[in-house]
């Protein structure tokens, strides 16, 4: 989709979803690095029909070996909830 900036840093954005359905995802690729920082998520409740926002973020990425950098720090924020693991 292309280029957007957040937060003054720039990421690739890439929207993955189902055909046929309403459902989507953004993921956020660091122009920088290519890691992938940032997920958003568009996701319809069935019992109420409203669509829930969430945002995952990676972050503190280590190099595991080999060249495999895993993150160790997540934050998960849904509808103003904030969970950090």
């Amino acid at each position: 989709m292309g280029i957007d900036v957040i937060d003054g840093k720039e990421y690739y954005k890439i929207k993955v979803g189902k055909k046929g359905e309403t459902d989507f995802s953004n993921e956020f690729y660091s122009v920088e690095t290519g890691m992938l920082e940032k997920v958003e998520s568009f996701e319809t409740d069935p019992a109420s029909g409203d669509v829930i926002t969430t945002l995952m973020t990676f972050s503190d990425f280590k190099d595991m070996g080999k060249g495999l950098y895993l993150p160790h720090a997540m934050e998960l924020n849904t509808q103003g909830q904030v969970i950090k693991f």
